[in-house]
């Protein structure tokens, strides 16, 4: 089980229920019956709104990666140089 997050591959509209199923390792589609029932339709609106997608997710975690390296060989220079 990964992170819950929006789906790129398995979407319809916004990718919800595609990452719920990959989230629970079940069927998009069960997901997709479901937020038919009443009222649904607002958690979907919500979680699209709320729910990272994958490629924001890997954008965000390339650049704390990068920052934090660069970082760290800034202060190793800096101290090596003192």
């Amino acid at each position: 089980m990964g992170s819950l997050r929006k789906s790129n591959t398995d979407k319809m509209i916004a990718g919800v229920c595609g990452g719920l199923g990959e989230f629970f390792g079940i069927s998009s589609n069960i997901f997709r019956v479901l937020f038919f029932l009443p009222g649904a339709l607002l958690i979907y609106i919500i979680l699209a709104i709320m729910l990272p997608d994958l490629k924001k997710t890997l954008c965000i975690t390339w650049f704390l990666l990068t920052f934090t390296l660069l970082r760290e060989k800034t202060d190793n220079f800096t101290l090596q140089n003192i």
